[in-house]
């Protein structure tokens, strides 16, 4: 997650499963604005569970064309 370049920042973003927060990463406090975070997670799935990344209500994170807010997913073994 890239903060949103504000002061004060205000980025706030979940990993999720189907409605399971699972973790979060965030920045909302401090004077400077040049900051990122990350977080990693390995957890099982069933067919059919979503995964995905959500800004949370009334937060901000900055993007342009360079793509700095990103998801990645890996199978790492087969049941």
């Amino acid at each position: 997650m890239f903060n949103n370049l504000a002061s004060p920042p205000n980025s706030v973003v979940s990993l999720m499963k189907n409605s399971e927060r699972l973790t979060s990463v965030w920045d909302t406090s401090g004077s400077d604005i040049n900051d990122m975070g990350s977080n990693a997670v390995v957890i099982p799935l069933k067919v059919g569970d979503n995964v995905f990344v959500q800004l949370e209500p009334n937060r901000l994170v900055y993007n342009d064309s360079m793509n700095y807010n990103t998801f990645s997913g890996f199978l790492l073994f087969t049941m």
